[in-house]
């Protein structure tokens, strides 16, 4: 049994999340990439399981509610806890998406003249983009929100915004237990509303993008940063967390081959896999942060690789959409590489690989040129020391070395 000095420290970075963070953008680009392959015997189950893709988006709910809830526990009862969070959190995640929607709507109408349908509604839609409610958007305008303008991944920007609005509230108010309560409820009342939903004729877009539909990952992640802060010996818990990975992994799994894959507007997936997807998710973090770092798992997961595309990954996720929809638009399509054997993998290989190849690049320039620097002032939004009352009244109970939140790393 290896002991805790063995584990990854959870005060400090930890290079495998780099790698689940890398896992999880690059499935989604998978995902956006699958939407130009054209119909065919071969291509379209490979299209079907590209589609797949859209689990990770789940993945990052998870990991932000773990390492949201982290840093918000161990900031608790601090003086500044709301001003750090907000202060820092709005480093992290303006800069880059308000760059990129001043691109979208100032920029690229000056340079090229765009009259279609789908730019007016986009336009008309503006408002929901700068207020972080595209997920409103979505679901107000259903299957006629503007796909084509490759801007309706934002939706998650959205939730996860609802969720940093909201979840400093109950850290701060509620002990770890009853968080930990309030998580569980979480996941319980999505599943519920989802339920209800589907069954009452709501429009699939709805379901997938609202805040209170998709709040396991949040809710599961968080209440795995809740629970190790309450455990001795975060070890104790593998053989669970090995099994609920397998079992969720083979549901899903049953799920994509009874229902022809794993679509993401699929009443069946809606009602079960969101949860299912979110579980095993959860369970692979828990394996990540309780397996000794010298495990195959570990070592796999901080490959060099993996880590330099995980470190950029929220720029990644931003741009990369609008990336898929320039290169097919006006570089080259898909069909217009040679098949093999009437199938267009090829293409879809080198439109993968070009795809992720600028998305990279454009997030390495971001992170130089703006990215960085705004970082940087987040020492301005530092947590003062508690006083004698706060000590009593409000500090989080003691845990052992080596548990605390990776609070710098984020």
């Amino acid at each position: 049994m290896p002991v805790d000095g063995e584990l990854p420290d959870l005060s400090a970075h930890i290079p495998a999340l780099d790698g689940l963070r890398a896992i999880s953008v690059l499935l989604v680009l998978l995902g956006h990439c699958s939407v130009f392959i054209p119909q065919g015997a071969f291509d379209t189950a490979l299209r079907s399981t590209l589609r797949a893709g859209w689990c990770g988006v789940d993945s990052f709910f998870v990991l932000s509610g773990f390492l949201i809830t982290g840093i918000l526990y161990n900031t608790k009862g601090e003086r500044g806890y709301f001003r750090s969070f907000f202060g820092r959190r709005m480093l992290r995640i303006l800069p880059v998406y308000y760059a990129y929607l001043i691109v979208l709507f100032y920029v690229l109408p000056a340079v090229f003249s765009l009259h279609t349908a789908d730019w007016q509604q986009l336009r008309q839609d503006e408002i929901y983009y700068w207020t972080y409610t595209v997920n409103v958007a979505i679901a107000l305008d259903g299957s006629s929100f503007p796909t084509a303008c490759h801007t309706a991944h934002f939706w998650s920007l959205s939730v996860e915004e609802n969720f940093y609005l909201l979840w400093p509230l109950v850290i701060y108010f509620c002990s770890r237990r009853r968080a930990m309560w309030v998580c569980g409820l979480c996941v319980l009342g999505s599943w519920i509303a989802r339920i209800i939903m589907t069954s009452t004729g709501f429009d699939a877009f709805s379901i997938y993008t609202l805040t209170f539909t998709r709040l396991d990952g949040l809710a599961l992640g968080s209440l795995v940063a809740l629970g190790v802060r309450g455990m001795r010996d975060r070890t104790r818990y593998l053989p669970a967390a090995r099994l609920v990975l397998v079992t969720s992994g083979v549901g899903m799994l049953a799920i994509a081959l009874t229902q022809g894959g794993l679509f993401n507007t699929n009443w069946t997936v809606m009602r079960w896999g969101y949860t299912g997807v979110a579980l095993f998710f959860a369970a692979l973090l828990y394996l990540l942060i309780s397996t000794p770092r010298g495990h195959w798992l570990t070592r796999l997961m901080s490959a060099a690789a993996l880590r330099s595309i995980g470190r950029h990954s929220y720029a990644i996720y931003v741009v990369h959409f609008g990336i898929v929809g320039l290169v097919e638009a006006y570089w080259f399509r898909i069909t217009d590489i040679p098949t093999l054997f009437g199938s267009h993998l090829p293409g879809v290989l080198v439109n993968v690989l070009v795809c992720t190849g600028l998305s990279f690049v454009v997030a390495k320039l971001i992170w130089h040129g703006m990215e960085k620097h705004c970082l940087r002032l987040k020492k301005h939004f530092q947590c003062g020391a508690r006083t004698g009352s706060e000590l009593i009244t409000s500090r989080p109970p003691a845990v052992p070395s080596g548990q605390q939140s990776a609070a710098k790393a984020v």
